[in-house]
């Protein structure tokens, strides 16, 4: 699943989601993009020139590295059009240099939108079939109450994302999750008896009886 930032370009998750990728929609505190645990920010040439000069993208640059164990930058445009027009491409240059030395981050160069779309969908892939489950759980390291809900749902056999919000819409808190039966559990959208049962087996599990049987 790609998870996109309310404020980018509805026509970038319209074509991720043509392209049969997962796309969640939300408002994200840092970055433009997640997928797995790689954190994304994405800009146009422009931008990227006018958020050096203000000083905003290195600590767009800082927060997204505390938030991630791995980020991205994807610059946008034709850079060296740019660098050409511009009366200052030392600035430039200067902050494509700070960004991979200071920030540890990695940057990706696209030619225009729709490349950008390309690049997320690349990524998106190598990071699903890498592994062995589709089911991603990211931890950003700064999370929003409800990022924290969904993530600890998402420890849950067989839970990812868009599932682990279903569950937390029916039982609305932790508590009432905790508090539930296989037969509820059984009738949420997604779920079924045998996962009802995996879970449940979870949720009761007897940590000291798991820890002495397994010496």
């Amino acid at each position: 699943m790609i998870v996109v930032d309310i404020h980018e370009p509805r026509y970038i998750a319209e074509a991720l989601s043509r392209k049969g990728v997962q796309v969640s929609i939300r408002k994200l505190d840092v970055g433009d993009y997640i997928i797995g645990e790689l954190g994304i920010e994405r800009k146009s040439v422009k931008d990227f020139y006018r958020s050096i000069i203000d000083g905003r993208l290195f600590d767009q640059l800082k927060r997204l590295s505390d938030a991630y164990s791995n980020n991205l930058l994807i610059l946008e445009g034709d850079v060296m059009n740019f660098l050409s027009k511009s009366g200052n491409p030392k600035s430039i240059l200067g902050g494509i240099i700070t960004i991979i030395l200071g920030f540890n981050t990695k940057l990706l160069y696209s030619r225009d939108i729709d490349e950008t779309i390309e690049i997320l969908h690349i990524i998106w892939r190598k990071i699903r079939f890498s592994r062995k489950r589709m089911v991603i759980r990211y931890k950003p390291k700064i999370m929003s109450l409800e990022d924290r809900l969904v993530y600890i749902l998402q420890g849950f056999p067989g839970i990812g994302d868009k599932l682990a919000r279903n569950v937390l819409n029916h039982y609305r808190t932790l508590r009432n999750f905790i508090n539930t039966t296989i037969s509820e559990l059984s009738s949420i959208e997604g779920i079924g008896e045998k996962k009802a049962r995996e879970i449940y087996r979870v949720i009761t599990a007897d940590y000291r009886k798991l820890k002495y049987s397994s010496r």
